[in-house]
Order: C-alpha cells, then sequence, then structure tokens
C-alpha cells in the first residue's frame, strides 16, 4: 500500500488539506464501519483496515510536506495554539473503541455487576474491557500532542470520563460499612449506572425500551443523595469509594454537555 493507492482510496488529490483529509475520513467510516454493514461484516471490517492504514499514510506525508514547509520558513517550533494534525484520527479511534466496547457492556447488561461472571457473560466482559483498553491506549497517544485549547478542552473532559468509567466497572462490587448507609449507597450507584447508560445504550434495557434521558432532575439527586452520605460517614474507606462515585459523576455531567452542544460530531 503506498501514497498513490491512499490518494485513490480517499479520492483525494496531492495538493490535499488537512481539513480535506479529516473530512474525507469522517465520510468514509460511515461508509465502511461494521454496524452500517451488518450483512457484510469481513468486508466492512477489510475495508476499516484499509482506510486507517490509508489514513496513517496520508497523514504522514502531510506531515512531512508540513515539516519541509516550516524549515523553510525557519518555523519549526509549533505554536501552543494549533492543535497537531494526528489528533481528529487518535481522538476518532479512541472514541469509536471507547463507544463499541460499551454497546458490548450495555448488550448483554453487563452494569449489574453479579452478571460479570457469569456463563458467557464473563466473556464478553472481559472482551468489552479489552476494547475500553484500546481506547486508553488511543488517548494516551493523544496526551503527548499539542492541541488548541478548545481541543484540550474537549479531550480533558472526555479523557476524564472514559478513564473514571473504566475504573468503575473495573472494581469489584463494593459494601459501605453501615447497612443502612450500604442500601442508599447501592440506589445512587444504581440511578448512576442507569444515567451513563442512558447517554451511551438508550435502547438497551432488559425489556428493550427506550431508557429515559437523564434530566437535571434526576442528575442533583443522584448527587445530593452521594453528597449526604459522605457527611454520614465517619469511615475514610467509605468516603474514598462515595468521592469516585462523585468523581464518575462529575465527569458524566461534563460528557453529557459536551454531547449535548454537538462537540464530537466532528470526530465520529
Amino acid at each position: 500500500m503506498n501514497l498513490e493507492y491512499a490518494l485513490s482510496f480517499f479520492d483525494l488529490s496531492e495538493t490535499y488539506t488537512l481539513n480535506d483529509l479529516n473530512s474525507r475520513f469522517k465520510v468514509l467510516v460511515k461508509k465502511f464501519h461494521p454496524d452500517k454493514n451488518m450483512e457484510n461484516q469481513d468486508w466492512s471490517h477489510q475495508m476499516m483496515i484499509e482506510l486507517n492504514e490509508c489514513y496513517q499514510i496520508l497523514l504522514n506525508n502531510y506531515e512531512i510536506l508540513s515539516r519541509r514547509i516550516e524549515e523553510q520558513d525557519d518555523e519549526n517550533v509549533p505554536q501552543d495554539n494549533e492543535t497537531d494534525p494526528s489528533f481528529p484520527y487518535f481522538f476518532n479511534q479512541a472514541l469509536e473503541l471507547f463507544f463499541n466496547g460499551c454497546c458490548l457492556f450495555y448488550e448483554y447488561g453487563l452494569e449489574n455487576p453479579h452478571l460479570r461472571t457469569e456463563g458467557v457473560r464473563r466473556f464478553r466482559f472481559r472482551e468489552s474491557v479489552r476494547i475500553i483498553q484500546k481506547s486508553i491506549e488511543f488517548i494516551l497517544k493523544i496526551n503527548e500532542l499539542i492541541l488548541s485549547p478548545e481541543d484540550s478542552y474537549i479531550f480533558d473532559n472526555v479523557k476524564k470520563f472514559i478513564l473514571l468509567f473504566y475504573n468503575d466497572i473495573k472494581k469489584k462490587p463494593v459494601q459501605i460499612t453501615s447497612l443502612q448507609l450500604n442500601l442508599a449507597f447501592d440506589n445512587s450507584s444504581k440511578l448512576l449506572a442507569q444515567l451513563i447508560k442512558s447517554s451511551l445504550a438508550p435502547d438497551w434495557d432488559k425489556s428493550r425500551k427506550k431508557l429515559p434521558k437523564p434530566t437535571h432532575e434526576m442528575l442533583y439527586y443522584c448527587y445530593i443523595s452521594l453528597f449526604n452520605l459522605m457527611k454520614k460517614t465517619n469511615s475514610e474507606k467509605d468516603k474514598n469509594e462515595i468521592m469516585f462515585k462523585i468523581s464518575l459523576l462529575d465527569s458524566y455531567i461534563s460528557f453529557l454537555e459536551i454531547t449535548k452542544k454537538g462537540l464530537l460530531e466532528y470526530y465520529l
């Protein structure tokens, strides 16, 4: 696979811009993605592999040409307010993998931690975790890139939510010291899990009915419930567990705001 093939695959000329490349990438992802080709999965996966390889070739070529221009102009140092050109690609991969992992996670009802060790669900849980881990690998690559303030704001909030979500599903079920507080903590945790599920997989509950969208009232109730638990316990261990859930809720609210504003649509 060479530059000529990649240009042909993307239907671009040799004078393509970074915006041209990323725009075509988005169009082709929607065309070849397995979710859009349910009856031809093998072909779809092969085309996605070629798409990613061609994108990397074209991105590398663009960066080489850009460096040559910078060297000619004695401007080798990237500007602090400019986003690295590879960011849209890496961020797209991170988001796609995260959402795919979540789809598998919720399809098998694995938001219920007690189901994660049962039969086939045990393997589906491992697979969903593995997919989300791959998402985090791309996130770690983005950490090394220079981003504009706008892109940095979007990335930082999404990164925080993905990392906390990953840590939450990897944690073993927690028991709060007090039986009474534990019941309240369990109810708040279940509400938070349902709210997150309603955003990441709105059509996948047990009855296959659409889950209600999270409202400000529901988010506020969940936050206040957890905050009140913090005030009722003297156990540092309990406080750490409750604080983790509050941090997850905070990151989810930020993720929700970014999603509602349509700020992720460009990268998907």
